[in-house]
């Protein structure tokens, strides 16, 4: 039953997303964030901190800094306690409430060896037709309530969901956040609907500008990758360079 339900599960992709913007990612930035005690307050799954909403223009790094989060929430606590979505404005249309609530049953269910009782019904519903909002909700939260620790949904460019659908989806992260869900979401800083599901005592948010350090690390290590510039770049030139470039920089 399980292989037939995760077939009949329309889906958006994330793997290949995830893939995409952790490889062009300089794994030694964000520690901007992964150093704050409320970020690892977070990941550790303390109560105290259920949300972090990261606001950012267009252009400082929000999907990479995701990227780097997914993969440390992976290796810190397993593949099977984390799930994530990127969405983008590209595909807007198709980014429904349904097909989110969709592909986040998809990643919980493949940790499973057999469909569980709890989601049984979700079997004979899909026997139906095609599945419908409330069925897919109550389903993936009782699958969230039966977890007995922590589980973490990550969820980049929220803001770049049709304007439609926001309405059910933040809905729907203000029920999660209920549960033992660890919830990090990021958009931009226009989206009000967004930023006020966050406001309550158990949320931060961060404003997000690239900071010093990950600019030089960024720009040395395109240097250095530069064949054609390492026999003119010497140690000074290099730090010449950076320093000018980020002092340009102004947090993008």
């Amino acid at each position: 039953m399980l292989y037939q339900v995760q077939q009949k599960l329309p889906a958006l992709s994330y793997l290949e997303s995830h893939g995409e913007a952790f490889n062009r990612t300089d794994k030694d930035t964000g520690k901007w964030l992964f150093n704050t005690k409320k970020f690892q307050d977070w990941s550790n799954g303390k109560p105290e901190v259920k949300g972090i909403l990261v606001l950012g223009d267009p252009g400082v790094g929000k999907t990479c800094l995701v990227s780097l989060v997914i993969d440390h929430l992976q290796r810190t606590h397993g593949p099977s306690w984390v799930t994530y979505l990127y969405l983008h404005h590209q595909e807007a249309e198709a980014q429904t409430p349904a097909k989110i609530v969709s592909s986040l049953l998809q990643q919980i269910l493949s940790n499973y060896s057999t469909l569980p009782d709890i989601a049984i019904g979700l079997y004979d519903h899909l026997e139906q037709g095609p599945p419908q909002m409330e069925v897919l909700v109550a389903t993936l939260l009782n699958l969230l309530k039966d977890k007995q620790t922590a589980f973490f949904l990550v969820l980049d460019a929220l803001d770049e969901c049709k304007e439609s659908y926001q309405p059910k989806l933040i809905t729907l992260l203000k029920q999660m956040l209920t549960a033992k869900v660890q919830l990090l979401v990021t958009c931009r800083p226009t989206s009000a609907d967004i930023k006020d599901l966050f406001d309550m005592p158990s949320c931060i948010t961060q404003q997000m500008r690239a900071t010093a350090d990950d600019i030089q690390t960024f720009l040395a290590k395109k240097l250095e990758s530069k064949k054609s510039l390492k026999s003119i770049i010497n140690g000074q030139f290099q730090q010449n360079a950076i320093e000018t470039i980020e002092s340009k920089a102004q947090g993008v």
